[in-house]
């Protein structure tokens, strides 16, 4: 049975006094468990308890750490939130989850609050706690096991398909870019994952370098970083190093220095360090799937495979989505392959298939990584494409909605940002679930397998409707 808080709990009796979260202000394992236990212990003073929704909208990846293992250890669903979320995106997820705590370092709380009706308490992280109780004074209990509830339970027992982690994400940028844009709620997809999905995002973490130490370079709140960032590095019982805010200077000096063994980071943040082959960090540069270029991606050899090791020198390339988590890397950085070939390649026990449905030919991707199930927001609009495809049409929220010539549909904010409108979908199929990040046109090599797009796609729900799957 996989429970991602019962392995930290492993890993921090193996290592007490090594750091877990590098920065400022380290922390060790032994007080990162310590807090943990007692964010769990501030949760069931206020009669918070297994099954609850808690909202994070954090930047601070210390505090997230805490308050998404404090969640697990009650039982509790965290849910992220992008740092750049609007007030009004954050109270939306709030509402639609019942939250029944919001922890934030956001300096608009009030805003959220207001209508925030389920939340019964809001932790403030590293801002004047007006509204709200500091972190420091909500970890001011005994724990779980507190005197006058003492039940020797440190860690709520779960099953390996119980919900352990809602991400939210930007549809428009699935893979965070530097400037952090403002994220409006209908731009928001909520992505589940459980406690196995966890445990196969920390694999392929530690399959892709060393985790001894992880810089990380992206927000703590999307699941590329949590999993394969975060959580691999800790569980393997390494440090993780938030860096925080992007600042190419604080950045560069950092990756100098070599006080990280690896960092995964954008191609967007690559560019702008300009040259990444001299460091003595590696660098693992990361990709969204529709970038590789036609006929490169393959799907052959990903099953039955014990492992990929990957080259220790030079810039490797890997290719991944926060529904799928990291699925492929590129040529050059498998064992024993010679100088890139320009191909990419699945990771161990990924599987690729095309789907052919009305809006082209789609990938779908079948990872122990993925995503359970996906849910967007509704704006109750219904389809109302013109005959010909080349008129957009305007939307209730006042968003544009263009058919393009390869049958994709793409929705074009009120900022100018265009965004898929079908966002990801998760079907079942031969006994395994395919998750479609919304990836159109990508040629695939190898043994793809087409199938059209009558499998059941029971995992998706366009509106966030939470109740049900959260209590």
């Amino acid at each position: 049975m996989v429970n991602i808080v019962t392995k930290l709990q492993d890993t921090v009796m193996a290592n007490q006094s090594a750091t877990a979260i590098g920065g400022d202000e380290p922390v060790d394992f032994g007080t990162l468990w310590s807090q943990t236990d007692r964010f769990a212990g501030g949760l069931q003073d206020r009669g918070i308890v297994a099954g609850d929704a808690i909202a994070l909208h954090l930047e601070d990846a210390r505090a997230f750490l805490v308050a998404v293992f404090g969640a697990l250890r009650t039982g509790c669903v965290p849910v992220a939130i992008p740092p750049g979320t609007d007030p009004n995106g954050v109270a939306d997820v709030v509402d639609a989850v019942e939250a029944r705590a919001l922890v934030t370092d956001a300096d608009r709380i009030m805003a959220v609050l207001n209508r925030a009706e389920s939340v019964r308490v809001a932790v403030v992280v590293g801002r004047e706690a007006r509204m709200g109780v500091d972190l420091s004074t909500f970890l001011e209990n005994d724990g779980m096991n507190s005197a006058g509830s003492r039940t020797g339970i440190d860690v709520v027992k779960q099953s390996d398909d119980d919900l352990a982690l809602i991400a939210f994400v930007d549809r428009a940028h699935r893979i965070p870019s530097i400037d952090r844009p403002r994220v409006p709620s209908e731009r928001l997809e909520g992505l589940c994952f459980d406690h196995e999905a966890l445990a196969g995002a920390a694999d392929v973490g530690r399959s892709i370098g060393s985790v001894e130490s992880h810089l990380g370079l992206r927000p703590i709140t999307c699941p590329l970083e949590f999993g394969v960032g975060a959580l691999a590095t800790i569980l393997a019982g390494g440090r993780y190093e938030p860096i925080g805010p992007w600042d190419l200077e604080r950045v560069r000096a950092r990756c100098v220095t070599g006080d990280a063994a690896r960092t995964i980071l954008t191609r967007e943040q690559a560019d702008a360090l300009d040259t990444l082959e001299d460091l003595p960090i590696a660098c693992l540069v990361l990709e969204s799937l529709s970038s590789v270029p036609a006929g490169r991606l393959v799907t052959e050899g990903a099953r039955g495979e014990s492992g990929v090791a990957l080259d220790t020198d030079g810039v490797r390339r890997l290719y991944g989505d926060p529904a799928t988590g990291i699925v492929h890397a590129s040529g050059s950085v498998l064992e024993g392959e010679p100088a890139d070939d320009g191909t990419v390649r699945p990771l161990p026990e990924v599987d690729v298939r095309s789907i052919d449905t009305d809006r082209g030919t789609e990938i779908a991707v079948a990872t122990p990584a993925g995503a359970t199930k996906c849910v967007r927001r509704d704006d109750g609009s219904e389809p109302r494409t013109e005959d010909d495809g080349s008129e957009p049409r305007t939307e209730d929220d006042g968003s544009e909605l263009r058919t393009e010539d390869d049958g994709s549909e793409l929705r074009t904010d009120a900022d100018g940002t265009q965004i898929d409108t079908d966002g990801t979908r998760i079907d079942a199929l031969d006994g395994r679930q395919w998750v479609r990040p919304g990836i159109l046109g990508v040629s695939l090599e190898g043994a793809a397998t087409e199938y059209s797009n009558d499998c059941n796609d029971s995992h998706t729900d366009r509106r966030f409707v939470w109740r049900s799957g959260v209590h």
